[in-house]
């Protein structure tokens, strides 16, 4: 039998380009992997951790994404793709780690793109740019559709490359797929679309086969795309708020300007990305910034020379058809897509917009290592080595800062911190949360918190206005996410507290304030009876009290079995004693989506008063937005209190 082993020193190379390719990845992994929960959590994050959990758990598909910088909402694709991790979890740093593992998987085709075009040095000098690349790393952290940029893009150059190089018939339909599927989830995806047309007809592709199939793939590829934007156009056409925003976003006027390709060149060259995650005012010590300097120089001057050599190969073989040929021809209209498209704005650009190029400006570097010289690929390769420690470290000590201390303009609290303090907070009662908003289609906290208690008992509650308590001796777990709430300093007042517990922060944060009450403490409130209102509320008590030239008033609502559910806000009208009409009127929002029966609502009003005359308050809901008073039961819509101190 004759012996079909392969040699032993191709097998030891085999075996030395897996063990490179493995290299990548575990450094890829590492730093968008590494340190669970030190990440960001804030609107975008947890907005779509909100829609997506609606989605997989009560089926209730969005039609429309969450809110964008462009003005115009996102469409819902990117929540739909979100669906699929909290339909196994509910836990959203699940979902975080997902977004980071797909990003780390990347550098696999993006590695294979470089070995078949340029042999093994260049693929492991490609591998470690990318996985290292500072933008790579905080923009595949978090639950943001930018994070899927840049690993889509790889997973769409990848099946245009095999499809230019096999003539693939389903490999070209995914391809087409991708780029129309790219801008829904993130609209600088669009930056893939030219790309695709380009190759469609350089290399001809709707002529596959002498039978000319490549229409029919084509064709195929375009179905997904159209399909997937069709709810969002629906939404739009029929909504006159998303329609006067795409009109507002038209009649912008756009203007040229060279900053999208000064960030494209900070991205290629991992420049200026400390602000993300540490703030303006971030200085490196003296030593590491040099060592930083000369990294990001050393990583521009690879991906120039790399793109100056791909220009090169073109010029010289127009006709070839060999991979590196095919390659060169798709990295470099890859690579200048997303600058060109931004070149005339009629909004910001920001470096995530640029993310769909950071592969396409990888892959030159890997093409600097390919060469004659037999030195050329293991130097290349070294100093793309220590680019990635240099890079990979700096990017590594950002994210370690964040995780036990507050940067003032960098990441916002980690969701580490919040998930903590939802995981120890009892189960079994339910949570009042109060915030400085309740809506959580708008408000980040708002938001978090409907994730990270999802199944659970919440109700949210704008603590700037109103204190919600639980009937009396049933157990109510108060959680205030501000020190500086009013409604934890009513709550000190009229609570009745079984115990106070902070869950601390990160060192320059405030702790997270929980109390766990059993109702309502009537001390001190002046009581009163038969303030009845139609809708179910009782008005059972008041305070005012004086400090200086202010006037204080806080009252005290009690939620009866016949509450009849809506949305309400509290006016507060100042009269001086013997007078008609009102010197001063507050209105507030009263959080009545969370009202249930028994509950006690305490809302206060501040008025400055000036003069030592008596006053009364009416008080008095009403509904909102229809601003329907609310009859009082015997007559008339306001109670009057008073008079006051």
């Amino acid at each position: 039998m004759s012996n079909t082993r392969a040699p032993r020193t191709d097998r030891v190379v085999h075996w030395l380009e897996l063990l490179g390719l493995a290299l990548v990845l575990a450094l890829a992994g590492f730093l968008r992997l590494g340190w669970p929960g030190v990440n960001s959590f804030g609107f975008d994050e947890a907005r779509v951790s909100l829609l997506a959990l609606e989605m997989a758990r009560e089926g209730e598909i969005s039609s429309v994404g969450i809110p964008s910088s462009a003005g115009v909402p996102n469409p819902p694709l990117f929540v739909w793709l979100m669906a699929f991790p909290f339909a196994l979890s509910r836990d959203p740093l699940f979902a975080t780690l997902c977004v980071a593992a797909f990003s780390s998987l990347a550098v696999v085709p993006l590695w294979s793109m470089a070995r078949r075009a340029w042999g093994p040095w260049a693929a492991l000098t490609a591998g470690l740019l990318y996985a290292s690349a500072p933008y790579g790393v905080l923009y595949s952290r978090s639950i943001w559709s930018q994070d899927l940029m840049a690993p889509l893009a790889i997973l769409w150059a990848w099946l245009g490359l095999r499809a230019l190089n096999t003539r693939h018939g389903l490999a070209l339909a995914l391809h087409i797929a991708l780029a129309g599927l790219a801008w829904q989830v993130h609209y600088s995806g669009a930056a893939l679309i030219p790309v695709t047309a380009y190759l469609l007809v350089r290399f001809r592709l709707w002529r596959l086969s002498s039978r000319g199939t490549g229409w029919r793939w084509i064709l195929a590829g375009g179905v997904l795309p159209v399909a997937a934007a069709l709810p969002f156009t629906v939404a739009l056409l029929k909504s006159g708020t998303l329609i006067a925003s795409l009109e507002s976003l038209l009649a912008r006027p756009a203007q040229w300007s060279l900053d999208a390709w000064r960030l494209w060149a900070e991205v290629a060259a991992g420049h200026a990305w400390e602000w993300l995650p540490l703030g303006w005012d971030w200085q490196w010590p003296p030593a590491s910034a040099v060592i930083q300097t000369g990294a990001r120089a050393l990583t521009a001057a690879l991906v120039a020379a790399g793109l100056l050599l791909l220009a090169r190969d073109l010029c010289r073989a127009r006709r070839t058809a060999s991979t590196h040929i095919m390659l060169d021809r798709l990295i470099i209209p890859w690579a200048v897509a997303a600058p060109i498209l931004f070149t005339r704005s009629s909004t910001p650009v920001y470096h995530q917009y640029l993310l769909t190029a950071l592969p396409a400006l990888a892959l030159p570097g890997g093409r600097a290592a390919s060469g004659s010289r037999r030195w050329q690929g293991p130097l290349v390769t070294a100093l793309a080595l220590a680019i990635a420690l240099v890079q990979g470290g700096a990017v590594a000590t950002s994210i370690h800062a964040n995780a036990s201390e507050l940067h003032p303009g960098g990441m916002g609290t980690p969701l580490q911190y919040p998930r903590d303090m939802a995981h120890q907070m009892a189960a079994s009662a339910p949570v009042y949360s109060h915030a400085r908003n309740d809506d959580a289609a708008y408000d980040a906290d708002a938001a978090a918190m409907s994730v990270l208690f999802w199944g659970r008992d919440l109700r949210l509650v704008n603590g700037e206005t109103t204190l919600l308590l639980p009937p009396q001796e049933d157990l109510a777990q108060l959680l205030f996410l501000f020190p500086d709430s009013q409604a934890l300093d009513v709550a000190h007042r009229f609570a009745r507290i079984a115990s106070e517990t902070a869950f601390p922060r990160r060192s320059g944060e405030p702790a997270y304030t929980v109390l766990q009450v059993t109702g309502l403490n009537p001390e001190h409130l002046t009581p009163l009876d038969d303030q009845v209102l139609e809708n179910g509320l009782a008005l059972i008590g008041w305070s005012a009290r004086r400090v200086g030239g202010t006037l204080h008033i806080i009252t005290c609502w009690h939620v009866t079995e016949a509450h009849v559910p809506g949305r309400y806000h509290q006016f507060n009208h100042l009269h001086p004693a013997g007078a008609d009409a009102p010197v001063a009127v507050q209105d507030a929002p009263l959080s009545s989506g969370a009202w249930a029966a028994g509950d006690s609502v305490l809302t206060w009003a501040t008025f400055d008063v000036q003069t030592a005359r008596s006053h009364y308050l009416d008080v008095g809901m009403y509904t909102f937005p229809e601003l329907v008073r609310i009859p009082r039961k015997g007559g008339g819509d306001a109670i009057r209190l008073g008079p006051l101190p």
